[in-house]
């Protein structure tokens, strides 16, 4: 073999590796898709990046009114586990009622992993959804779920 063939083949093999690391990374980088039971207009939060690929790191998150029409029941969906993580009623803030359902539309937030705020449930804490229109909603059961909204808020200005 010579060596003009021996480089032929090794670049080959470096662009295929290299090739197909990226296209993992990339891969790694989607979000899952989307579960049937969560709304139509569900967004896919990211999770923090990580130096190594990690599939489908993030959440779909979601809000629609409640069977009842007078609440509104947001959903927080793992999709690295594939699991509901969270879901409850939420509250305007700073009014603490449900919102009219012309009015619960979610819109992406600039930087959504830093707008949490904790459920009273103690088991993890649950985004903050803003809504088209510039409202906030918290989970109903976060009693100072406002508060801790209001001092992020003013913490980012």
């Amino acid at each position: 073999m010579t060596d003009q063939k021996a480089f032929g083949i090794l670049s080959a093999l470096a662009v295929t590796f290299i090739g197909g690391i990226w296209l993992l990374w990339w891969w790694g980088a989607q979000p899952s898709p989307r579960p049937k039971d969560m709304p139509t207009d569900s967004m896919w939060i990211h999770a923090p990046a990580l130096p190594t690929p990690s599939w489908h790191r993030g959440w779909w998150f979601g809000c629609q009114m409640g069977a009842d029409g007078r609440s509104n029941m947001c959903k927080l969906w793992d999709g690295q586990k594939g699991r509901l993580e969270y879901e409850g009623a939420f509250v305007s803030c700073p009014g603490r009622t449900p919102v009219a359902p012309a009015e619960l539309k979610l819109r992406a937030q600039e930087d959504p992993i830093k707008i949490w705020v904790s459920s009273e449930s103690g088991i993890h804490d649950v985004p903050v959804a803003l809504l088209a229109n510039g409202a906030y909603l918290v989970p109903r059961d976060a009693e100072h779920g406002c508060e801790q909204l209001q001092r992020e808020l003013q913490r980012r200005k």
